[in-house]
């Protein structure tokens, strides 16, 4: 099971005890509010999260999206991962995402999740690109990206019809040069 520590939370391999909290924030609207595929659910939620699972097995494996508990308990707050879209031998590509249950939002914990997840990314996976997009309505997850290093690229100008009109997506990426030049300054 893909395990990564942070100092307040854990994110690990989804497993099929999940369920109940993940369909927690799937199923709430202020949650999905910005999130392309909507509200689901409790079929979809298990269709997605069975889709998760299987893809942990895998040998070639693009999706590592991992289930957010906090360190000092099992509590599940929410779901974290990578989706790879280009691979080579010894690089590729890959999209950063992250959702919370409404109850954490604000506390750091998705800025937490996506600084282990880029680390894992440019570490482990040699990922040569993380890019990750937003609507600009979204400023809260607009900070996360800012606060993980990720420069931005620019506004896909109403690129995207959703809550019944057109939606400016912000774009941002980080590359492994300079994820490895942000954290040798942080070591020193």
């Amino acid at each position: 099971m893909l395990t990564l520590i942070g100092e307040r939370i854990i994110l690990r391999d989804e497993i099929a005890d999940d369920l109940d909290a993940m369909h927690a924030w799937l199923a709430d609207p202020e949650v999905n509010r910005f999130l392309s595929w909507g509200t689901k659910n409790r079929t979809g939620t298990l269709l997605q999260l069975a889709e998760g699972i299987a893809d942990q097995n895998n040998p070639d494996r693009r999706k590592y999206f991992l289930s957010m508990v906090l360190k000092d308990g099992s509590l599940v707050i929410g779901s974290a991962g990578l989706e790879i879209r280009h691979r080579r031998n010894d690089s590729g590509e890959a999209d950063l995402g992250y959702f919370l249950n409404r109850s954490y939002w604000g506390k750091g914990y998705a800025t937490e999740a996506a600084k282990l997840l880029i680390t894992f990314g440019f570490e482990q996976l040699k990922l040569h690109r993380i890019t990750a997009s937003t609507f600009a309505l979204n400023t809260a997850s607009e900070r996360v990206m800012q606060r993980c290093g990720m420069v931005k690229e620019g506004v896909l100008r109403q690129s995207h019809y959703w809550l019944g009109e057109w939606q400016d997506l912000v774009c941002y990426s980080i590359l492994r040069q300079e994820w490895a030049s942000q954290n040798s300054t942080q070591k020193q």
